[in-house]
């Protein structure tokens, strides 16, 4: 069995087998500062996304959920005049100092639309597909 770590600079989850280090990460992500709420059971933690990307986004946050916790994402997200209130669910992939690494799960396809084109603004200029 691998080791995993994570990047101490971005929080990624890094795959470190026979010394080469590999990240697992597909989609670009970009910085971002929107204050988010997430929900686990009966608990709710408050805390600002940091990156986004159409897979997930990094959470900073006080009170961290355990790894593999299931979490309600509740954020509103905005791209030229339009808002967009992002509410899907999530899963605590990794967790690093006073933050959370959360992964899409089934996310509804506007909400995934949307993400996608907002990072593809915010990368490029544009809103390609």
């Amino acid at each position: 069995m691998g080791s995993e770590t994570s990047d101490t600079k971005s929080g990624t989850p890094a795959d470190t087998r026979s010394g080469v280090r590999v990240e697992r990460r597909v989609a670009v992500r970009v910085p971002v500062r929107v204050g988010v709420s997430l929900i686990c059971i009966d608990r709710k933690v408050y805390g600002w996304v940091s990156n986004i990307s159409a897979g997930g986004l990094y959470v900073q946050a006080d009170e961290l959920f355990p790894v593999d916790a299931r979490v309600l994402v509740d954020a509103l997200l905005a791209l030229d005049n339009n808002v967009h209130h992002l509410k899907v669910e999530g899963r605590v992939a990794h967790t690093q100092g006073g933050g959370m690494g959360i992964e899409f799960v089934e996310p509804n396809s506007e909400s995934v639309l949307f993400v996608r084109r907002l990072v593809n603004r915010l990368i490029y200029g544009d809103v390609r597909g």
